[in-house]
């Protein structure tokens, strides 16, 4: 199974501490060679840090110096956050690919800081609604209810002038983040197993849309649309949630 293994579940630490080689991301699905490291802040924008390419670190301009991995993409890959404040309080996600987009999702890691003057007292993760005022990705509706039988439409805009990709994800309710695929322009790009069930429209350049046909059980889940110039996503724009009535 394309199955990805991520640990540990959460950390808690101080202002100013550092977590020093703990979250470890692997893998044993033998096509793949890079491991990439995301990180979903209060704004539930999903942003890329970097990834692992067989034992290359790629890490993004504005996080080095305050982020690091290490490894080997075709295996594992391990994360430092270094000096940490308030804005690491964060959910870490990491992926396996054969490339540069995500194809295999699993289990993240919360990293929960506690202030200096009270220890009991921490930031938690859970994120209220809203945008990253860079960058900014709008994604219609918050929530979609249709019956069974039934399709649904969710609308991705964007307004960055260099990107020409929206990329579409679904978090299962095991907490999995599926790639489904990309819309480059005007060029639909959809993974080999959702050809049937999903159609991509529109232009990545500036607003995709995402239709499910035949809504079933199995299609209850948030999905989330990306902005990026290539195929690796750079922001995460609010989710939408499809929940199927019975």
């Amino acid at each position: 199974s394309k199955d990805v293994d991520q640990t540990p579940h959460s950390i808690i630490k101080k202002i100013g501490e550092s977590v020093d080689k703990e979250i470890r991301c692997s893998h044993s699905i033998p096509s793949y060679q890079v491991i990439l490291w995301y990180k979903q802040d209060k704004h539930k924008a999903l942003k890329l840090l970097g990834y692992q390419n067989n034992d290359f670190a790629n890490l993004e301009q504005d996080v080095k110096g305050k982020i690091n991995f290490e490894g080997d993409g075709r295996k594992q890959s391990i994360l430092t956050v270094s000096n940490l404040t308030v804005d690491d309080s964060a959910v870490y996600f990491c992926a396996a690919s054969q490339h540069s987009a995500a194809e295999s999702h699993e289990h993240s890691s919360i990293i929960v800081l506690t202030a200096w003057h009270n220890p009991e007292s921490c930031l938690f993760c859970f994120f209220p609604t809203g945008a990253p005022s860079a960058y900014e990705v709008l994604q219609t509706p918050c929530f979609a209810a249709p019956k069974p039988g039934e399709s649904v439409m969710i609308h991705c805009s964007h307004s960055v002038s260099i990107f020409e990709r929206i990329l579409w994800y679904k978090q299962e309710k095991h907490g999995a983040l599926r790639f489904l695929g990309y819309m480059n322009r005007n060029f639909p790009n959809p993974e080999g197993d959702v050809k049937d069930k999903m159609d991509f429209g529109g232009d990545g350049s500036k607003h995709a849309t995402l239709n499910i046909s035949t809504v079933s059980e199995n299609d209850s889940a948030v999905y989330f649309c990306a902005a990026s110039r290539h195929s690796t996503a750079e922001t995460l724009s609010v989710n939408t949630k499809t929940l199927h009535e019975d």
